[in-house]
């Protein structure tokens, strides 16, 4: 078989040298392209790492913002309650107090208290007579 296999190299004119020749030629083509069109794919690759990485550090900013929101709406409302049982509180304490003003106002009057004359001393004839 080696006659043939050697035959058919020679009647295809590839010898030795060339074929090294081209295949290093041929390696160094691939070699070019695959470093040509991974270096945007690098980039894009490398763009994205980040476009990720910032979007973490964005998340957590606004996982922390609304922890802080949070927080906040808690105070405010705790707040807003105090102020809101403090003016029911003093609305109460109001219309009491004009209840109150109302109830005197509708009684009817009563004419001021005078002291009570002191019990009337009896007048006997002995007690005026001279003696």
């Amino acid at each position: 078989m080696k006659p043939i296999l050697a035959n058919l190299l020679t009647d295809f004119g590839v010898t030795p040298g060339k074929l090294i020749a081209q295949s290093s030629s041929l390696a160094l083509s691939i070699l070019c392209s695959i470093a040509g069109r991974s270096v945007p794919v690098v980039a894009m690759l490398e763009a994205r790492r980040k476009r990720i990485a910032d979007g973490e550090a964005k998340l957590e900013k606004i996982a922390r913002d609304l922890a802080a929101a949070e927080e906040n709406a808690k105070v405010i409302i705790s707040k807003a309650d105090a102020d809101a049982n403090r003016l029911i509180k003093e609305a109460g304490e109001g219309a009491a107090a004009l209840a109150e003003k109302k109830r005197q106002a509708s009684s009817p009057k009563q004419p001021p208290s005078w002291p009570k004359p002191a019990k009337p001393r009896s007048w006997s004839r002995s007690s005026c007579s001279p003696s």
